[in-house]
């Protein structure tokens, strides 16, 4: 008798616990009636989670055994505004259905700007670049880095007055007044003003690079008509030559 009454326990308790449990489920859908595919439902109990699941190709959704109280739903949808329904009282008699709409989410779209400082070679570059190297400067024979910024092809540069008098560099008919000048890699002159190359000489250059188109992405708003990077020599020994 015993084993018969332990087991007439155990159906009585299953019965129970199945009686006190129920079966939510609904369909997740967009303004127009279309099912949403692949959305995330959550049960809440006082804003705590007790299930969690997604929504099957008809965008139907099923919790099963959830013990009678007050739960909220919480959705998510790739494209959809997330929405948190209002409580609502969960009855262990039948089934429980709710059905959710969801309103159609803003369009985001991820703009994504990067400026690399690597070396490049310049055929990969993509732009019109011109590179005056040392044997370059060498073999032109002249003081002052001016002259050897005439060889910069769509460039012209203006010297007002005698020798000696200021000079502007002209980029592609850019303003002189927007040229980015670096000497290794430290700007040479203020945002919006021009850089008076007169006084530069070549000695101690190693190469003078320039860019004869705007790249503001990368060197700054003042870059609109072009940059002009200068490289000085650096030692490659230990003890001086």
């Amino acid at each position: 008798m015993r084993p018969l009454a332990f087991v007439l326990v155990l159906c009585a308790a299953h019965a129970a616990h199945a009686q006190s449990t129920t079966t939510v489920t609904g369909e997740i859908s967009d303004p127009l009636g279309g099912r949403v595919v692949a959305a995330t439902v959550t049960l809440l109990r006082d804003g705590q989670q007790i299930q969690q699941t997604t929504t099957d190709g008809d965008g139907v959704f099923t919790f099963r055994e959830v013990p009678r109280n007050r739960y909220a739903l919480h959705v998510d949808a790739a494209g959809f505004e997330s929405r948190t329904t209002d409580p609502v009282f969960v009855s262990a008699s039948g089934r429980n259905t709710f059905d959710v709409i969801l309103s159609v989410g803003p369009l985001q779209e991820s703009v994504v700007v990067t400026a690399a400082a690597s070396e490049l070679p310049q055929s990969r570059t993509g732009a019109p670049l011109t590179v005056i190297d040392s044997q370059t400067l060498e073999a032109l024979n002249k003081p002052d880095v001016l002259e050897a910024l005439r060889l910069v092809p769509g460039s012209h540069v203006v010297q007002t007055g005698q020798r000696g008098g200021p000079t502007s560099l002209f980029i592609r008919g850019g303003n002189s007044n927007f040229n980015k000048v670096l000497i290794d890699g430290v700007a040479a002159n203020d945002i919006g003003g021009a850089f008076d190359f007169t006084q530069m000489a070549d000695a101690g250059i190693e190469r003078i690079e320039v860019l004869r188109q705007s790249n503001s992405v990368m060197y700054g708003t003042d870059a609109l008509s072009g940059v002009v990077n200068i490289t000085t020599r650096r030692g490659r020994t230990r003890i001086p030559q």
